[in-house]
């Protein structure tokens, strides 16, 4: 039973990083559909895809238009590096 709970926080961690790695290949799919709401994706996802769906209509009407994904950045001044 402590061996479990040493365990859970790495645990946490884990479910927390796939959740968020599933979530990110399903908004990358997304993203490249032609008709975004006609992608399919499980349950817990849903909210994932409906917040997109709703951001991908306020972009359209604006007429944004996205150029790149995964594009490596980089700021010194604000002490940040990842992708967008």
């Amino acid at each position: 039973m402590i061996w479990e709970a040493t365990q859970a926080p790495e645990n946490d961690r884990l479910r927390a990083a796939d959740f968020g790695t599933q979530a990110h290949d399903i908004i990358e799919q997304l993203i490249k559909s032609d008709n975004p709401e006609l992608v399919e994706c499980p349950k817990q996802y849903e909210k994932i895809k409906g917040g997109f769906i709703k951001w991908h209509k306020q972009a359209v009407a604006a007429k944004l238009e996205i150029l790149q994904t995964e594009v490596e950045v980089y700021s010194a001044v604000y002490g940040y590096a990842g992708t967008n």
